[in-house]
């Protein structure tokens, strides 16, 4: 199979803070489709954590988040855990000084997919960082696969490509293009056919 690449624009959602000197906040939806709600919350103080109040007004009821953040201490993005208890569309959170955090929230009762694994020996991506080229391997049936996107730090999907079977049909490979796209953090997500989801994070230089 050659490589089909797609784009979807994400949906962007009014977000705000009542407190701008020491804080950001933005947030979209990654489509019409509002299982999953991104917001990127910035803590902007040199010396101070900021202790964060989120409250979502929206018809979809939110009741867990994954939680990604950069930090002073590196310029990687990390992924910092998971809440799993959020109770009507509100929750609290304190951010470090200095850091950006990214809080994917979905609905547990509407989310199919049984497993997101980020740091997976499955999924093989190389070079990386990268100008923008990179390849992929999955050592896995190809029937097991169902979809495969880029995305950015914010969700909005960049491209969606097929993978490529070898001809031993035990390792199948596909090359992603993102040169046209600015420097940064993104994502490959491999969707398998079980609903599981296969995570690496992408770096452009």
């Amino acid at each position: 199979m050659t490589g089909v690449q797609t784009c979807a624009l994400p949906i962007y959602v009014d977000a705000s803070t009542n407190d701008y000197i020491n804080s950001s906040v933005y947030s979209a939806l990654e489509s019409n489709d509002t299982t999953h709600l991104h917001i990127i919350a910035l803590n902007k103080n040199y010396d101070s954590t900021l202790v964060t109040q989120i409250n979502i007004a929206a018809n979809t009821t939110y009741d867990q988040a994954d939680i990604y953040a950069i930090t002073q201490a590196d310029t990687l993005l990390h992924h910092i855990g998971t809440i799993n208890n959020i109770t009507n569309n509100q929750f609290n959170y304190t951010i470090p000084q200095l850091s950006v955090y990214h809080f994917v929230l979905s609905n547990s009762s509407l989310n199919s997919v049984k497993e997101i694994r980020k740091d997976n020996n499955e999924l093989i991506v190389s070079p990386n960082p990268s100008t923008g080229l990179y390849n992929l391997s999955f050592t896995n049936s190809v029937s097991s696969i169902k979809k495969i996107e880029i995305t950015d730090l914010v969700g909005k999907t960049i491209q969606t490509t097929n993978f490529i079977s070898s001809p031993n049909q035990q390792l199948f490979s596909a090359m992603i293009d993102i040169k046209s796209q600015p420097g940064g953090i993104y994502f490959v997500k491999l969707t398998t056919a079980d609903n599981r989801i296969l995570v690496k994070k992408l770096i452009k230089e």
